[in-house]
């Protein structure tokens, strides 16, 4: 088989024919509500509701989450609007 090696920054990565992988991104949220370790775990299986393969690495402390994920922050969000857990812009 042969592989194409097409690199897009907004689309992905273009391999055998049409076929399209979308490149994770990391994203960074500040979840005012998560106070504990039940809600980090809640978090977590939020953002994998929308992405299974997602990295969830979340710091009570400064109640900050850091997603690498291939799916859209505005969809994240949603999952963890949903949840109870209503996120905020974060920095990187």
């Amino acid at each position: 088989m042969v592989s194409f090696g097409l690199d897009l920054p907004t689309m992905g990565t273009l391999i055998q024919g049409e076929q399209w992988i979308r490149k994770a991104r990391m994203h960074q949220l500040q979840v005012p509500d998560m106070s504990c370790a039940a809600c980090v775990r809640r978090v977590t299986r939020a953002v994998q509701t929308v992405d299974p393969g997602a990295q969830v690495d979340a710091d009570l402390a400064s109640r900050a989450v850091k997603i690498d994920s291939t799916a859209d922050v505005s969809a994240l969000k949603e999952a963890l609007a949903a949840a109870g857990y209503p996120a905020g812009p974060g920095t990187l």
